[in-house]
């Protein structure tokens, strides 16, 4: 996970901070996806976007016991 990386430092303001679904699409917006201009990882540690998709309809059904 390089956005979070205590080796990566180059100030980009994407770095160890978590977005809702709205807010990485503006991210991507401005800085396009990784995959696309950074496919063989020359221009740095970003090639894939990171995604963590979580439900509240799903996890209440665990927890509801």
């Amino acid at each position: 996970m390089p956005a979070f990386s205590p080796f990566i430092n180059d100030g980009k303001e994407y770095r160890k901070k978590l977005y809702n679904y709205e807010e990485i699409q503006d991210i991507i917006a401005r800085y396009g996806l990784p995959q696309d201009w950074n496919d063989d990882g020359h221009q740095g540690p970003e090639r894939y976007i990171e995604v963590h998709v979580w439900s509240d309809e799903v996890i209440g059904r665990y927890l509801k016991g």
